[in-house]
């Protein structure tokens, strides 16, 4: 059985989660992002493949939000940006954060827990 949760008012199961992720996927390739690239066009594609806002993505204090998980995620495998720069965007969260939540992010993904 799927495991659910909720965000930006929509439910999403695993399956719709890997879906949604399929799409970024498909999204980042069609904008052709590369390691080097801004970190404001990663969220932007993270946005338009999840639906949601840019302020969501941003905002601090969310324990469910898979959209600002991938965005970390992405943001620290494409831009090539260091950790602390990537936190700084994302509302002052410290390098060590950055590193568990994208940690986190890869293990939603493989549905493995550390």
């Amino acid at each position: 059985m799927d495991s659910a949760f909720i965000q930006a008012g929509k439910l999403y199961t695993s399956r719709k989660y890997k879906q949604a992720l399929a799409k970024l996927d498909q999204v980042l390739a069609a904008r052709e992002l590369r390691v080097g690239q801004r970190i404001e066009d990663v969220v932007e594609a993270v946005c338009d493949a999840f639906g949601v806002s840019e302020d969501y993505v941003l905002r601090r204090g969310s324990r469910r939000n898979r959209a600002r998980l991938a965005a970390l995620h992405l943001c620290r495998s494409l831009t090539g940006a260091p950790v602390r720069e990537i936190g700084a965007h994302f509302g002052g969260v410290n390098g060590q954060a950055i590193s568990n939540l994208v940690r986190k992010a890869a293990n939603d993904v493989c549905g493995t827990r550390s």
